[in-house]
């Protein structure tokens, strides 16, 4: 078993590397991408922009695009970080828990079928973990290829905006003063169908805030029924498998909610680009 202990300290060292090498702060990179100082967007330098409902100036929509990309990538590696983290900690456990198998095996309180079932699950778990390390890998190389630069050092996912609207009505209010709808000029087909857009990614925000309060409470359930199990483990009323299938559901709930999570970070921007309020004023400076 020697060889899943150089799998998790590779893990941890792949992850402490990429963070130890990514020193620029996030917020600092979105205030580069919306003050225009990024190659990745060019200001458009025809008709000036309007005002956005807080009085602030619009940025371009292929800038607020842009900006959004880098904010999904930014999400991405948050979430893939923490899968790979969790899939770490589901593999050590896992280990752990055969280790005391196999002791138990020598005195029969587990039969060779279930021991062998349970390794089973320890070797899914490792390709599992060289997966996440693939798509965390993989999720760096996006950020990258979206901001120039490399990924801040992750610790949270990216916070809300801070003028997020809080109705339908201020979806609508925020989508009349859209940068594609000029003052003086009808645009009756492209207002309904960026109204329509902006109440699509509303709902969809909403949404994903029910999916996470779902996700809370079946992990609450899940967690306790992981302590009843492992009690009764211990006592000698339930089996290893019973055992490993309850911390499987515990970590395949957590790795869910992150995936939640991300969905929820990035429909909040969508809900601005989508009524063309994303700017400098929205972004947490503190990010």
């Amino acid at each position: 078993m020697r060889s899943t202990f150089l799998i998790y300290g590779t893990t941890l060292a792949y992850i402490m590397l990429l963070n130890q090498a990514y020193a620029s702060g996030f917020s600092d990179i979105l205030q580069e991408i919306v003050n225009n100082r990024s190659p990745i967007i060019v200001k458009s330098t025809h008709d000036p922009l309007p005002k956005n409902i807080a009085g602030q100036d619009s940025i371009s929509t292929a800038s607020q695009q842009a900006l959004l990309r880098a904010i999904t990538a930014y999400a991405d590696v948050s979430e893939k970080q923490g899968v790979v983290l969790l899939t770490q900690e589901k593999a050590a456990a896992l280990y752990q828990h055969i280790e005391a198998a196999e002791k138990h095996s020598i005195s029969g309180r587990i039969t060779r079928a279930d021991l062998d079932l349970a390794k089973a699950r320890l070797t899914q778990a490792q390709a599992d973990l060289r997966d996440a390390q693939a798509a965390l890998k993989a999720a760096h190389l996006a950020y990258r290829h979206e901001t120039g630069r490399e990924a801040a050092e992750v610790e949270h996912m990216p916070p809300l905006p801070v003028a997020l609207p809080k109705s339908e009505q201020e979806v609508l209010a925020l989508a009349a003063h859209h940068p594609a709808l000029l003052p003086g000029t009808q645009h009756t087909d492209t207002r309904h169908q960026i109204e329509e857009n902006a109440l699509q990614e509303w709902r969809d925000f909403n949404a994903a805030s029910k999916s996470i309060s779902t996700y809370a409470q079946s992990i609450a359930m899940a967690e306790k029924e992981l302590r009843c199990v492992e009690s009764e483990h211990t006592e000698g009323t339930r089996s290893v498998l019973e055992l490993l299938s309850a911390q499987e559901e515990v970590y395949s709930l957590k790795i869910a909610m992150l995936r939640a999570k991300t969905h929820y970070v990035v429909r909040s921007y969508r809900i601005l680009v989508a009524t063309g309020a994303l700017s400098t004023a929205v972004i947490p400076a503190n990010a």
